[in-house]
């Protein structure tokens, strides 16, 4: 099937892994994905039909400590997921192995391998659009989606981070400037320990420092999903495909929050 973003033959796209176990039959519901390192599971949205006529967006939902994958619901927002899988796209949500205190980050290695395995199934079975993979998550998966980015800068067109951030600095360096929308909740967001406020603003710092475009949105609400997001995600996804420079470099569009700056 033909990409849903329209053809540009120069564009840039990313090299894609290859699967390295059974790949499942991409349908809507939970799936089991076999990547060497470890089995594992994951909440697939998708319009089949719409799937198979047009390669869409893949995007990865990461949900939060004592959460689970519906959270993804409410962190694109019901539309927002709506909006994507009738593009032929598909939002995954992994179930975590170990579901306690940062699920993610108990297994990072694992846990890039199914993303790394996610990817090349999702291609190899259903086709996806190359230029429009991305990342969102809330706390533990905020932190997850902005670990996963610094690993793997050369694979994502843009990402979203809810309460997350890190003060690591990339794994390998790349020529992929992928976008950012960066979210916190101001100095209340602290919890198990973590200041989410510190870790978001260095790891905007990190991006930015390394010529990506971010957006940092400090919705000063404490460590709660942000509002606005779901006018403002799934739109700078779309808008942010593989190697362009953003759009929003000159002007914000509708529907990005009034409290996030350049």
């Amino acid at each position: 099937p033909a990409d849903a973003s329209p053809a540009i033959p120069s564009a840039p796209r990313p090299a894609l892994p290859t699967p390295t176990g059974a790949c499942p039959t991409f349908k809507a519901g939970t799936l089991k994905f076999a990547p060497t390192s470890q089995s594992r599971t994951a909440r697939v949205w998708m319009d089949e039909a719409a799937a198979k006529a047009n390669d869409g967006p893949l995007v990865f939902y990461w949900h939060g400590t004592f959460s689970s994958p519906d959270e993804a619901e409410k962190g694109l927002g019901e539309a927002g997921i709506a909006a994507i899988t009738a593009m032929g796209g598909i939002v995954v949500g992994a179930v975590a192995n170990n579901p306690g205190l940062f699920p993610w980050l108990t297994e990072t290695d694992r846990t890039f391998a199914l993303v790394d395995e996610i990817v090349a199934c999702a291609e190899k079975e259903i086709g996806i659009d190359e230029r429009h993979i991305h990342s969102v998550g809330m706390s533990a998966g905020g932190l997850f989606t902005s670990a996963l980015s610094l690993a793997r800068p050369s694979l994502f067109a843009s990402v979203a981070v809810y309460s997350g951030g890190s003060d690591e600095m990339f794994a390998t360096p790349s020529t992929n400037k992928f976008s950012a929308m960066v979210f916190f909740g101001g100095p209340s967001d602290n919890v198990f320990g973590k200041d989410f406020k510190m870790s978001s603003e260095a790891y905007a710092q990190t991006l930015r420092t390394s010529g990506h475009f971010v957006l940092l949105c400090d919705h000063n609400t404490g460590h709660n999903l942000p509002p606005g997001r779901e006018a403002a995600v799934v739109p700078f996804f779309l808008a942010h495909p593989y190697g362009a420079a953003s759009p929003y470099l000159n002007a914000f569009p509708a529907g990005v929050p009034s409290y996030c700056k350049r």
